[in-house]
């Protein structure tokens, strides 16, 4: 299939949940949020109850529409605030070793190095 993009990790799935709130104004149903952030129904509940057991958003229910409401918190702000900075200084650092050659290599793959025998260099 052409154009498709890869799964998204986790926190990638976290953190467009907390963006997709914040843009639209901190509060939102839930099944807009599932469309907003395409995600399905099970990835996205997953990580709602694990947003809300963190304290990043609070989730409501109206005793009279039934509808579930979704709000960001302070601390879910902070959040993503604090990880729009990292992701800032990602982006400084990846353009300084474009730059400088610099060879990166990702954790899921093994360097080789050279193996020394006892007493040698």
């Amino acid at each position: 299939m052409v154009g498709r993009r890869p799964n998204r990790g986790r926190l990638e799935i976290l953190l467009t949940i907390l963006t997709v709130l914040y843009l639209r104004g901190g509060e939102m149903s839930v099944t807009r949020i599932m469309y907003a952030a395409n995600l399905n129904w099970n990835s996205l509940t997953g990580s709602l109850d694990y947003l809300d057991r963190c304290g990043a958003i609070a989730v409501h229910r109206d005793r009279v529409t039934l509808r579930t409401r979704v709000t960001l918190t302070e601390k879910g702000k902070s959040c993503l605030g604090h990880i729009m900075e990292l992701n800032k200084i990602l982006r400084v650092v990846g353009a300084i070793l474009k730059e400088s050659n610099i060879i990166f290599v990702r954790p899921s793959e093994r360097l080789a190095l050279p193996i020394f025998e006892e007493g040698e260099g």
